[in-house]
């Protein structure tokens, strides 16, 4: 059973693209037209965040998915990748151009890039 035995019966997969920190930081110091999506809980926020990150939550990105522009790659983030891959998932399935950061905001405080407190 599991992913190895779908893999193995040549059923579709699907994946997801993932991009690092520097590629992220690079493609907001350069205004590309990216909509960044932070996935974790507001309360979460308080640790800090990325100044161009709107707020949806990764359980509630299904109701809020009109609030999403469909003319822009998504790009999703969260504590360490989990739930941003969750969203980025999620999203792809609606249609839209999904990516996941590796590491996340974990990653991003790492390479002390800035973050709004």
């Amino acid at each position: 059973g599991g992913i190895i035995a779908w893999y193995s019966n040549h059923f579709p997969i699907e994946t997801i693209e993932t991009i690092t920190v520097d590629s992220l930081k690079s493609k907001l110091d350069n205004d590309e037209d990216i909509f960044l999506i932070d996935v974790r809980s507001p309360t979460e926020l308080k640790d800090g965040y990325i100044k161009q990150a709107k707020n949806i939550y990764v359980g509630e990105i299904e109701d809020k998915i009109k609030n999403i522009p469909k003319n822009k790659p998504i790009v999703t983030v969260c504590g360490n990748g989990a739930r941003a891959s969750m969203a980025a998932s999620i999203l792809k399935k609606y249609g839209f151009e999904s990516m996941n950061v590796l590491g996340s905001m974990k990653a991003w405080y790492s390479a002390n890039y800035r973050i709004i407190k």
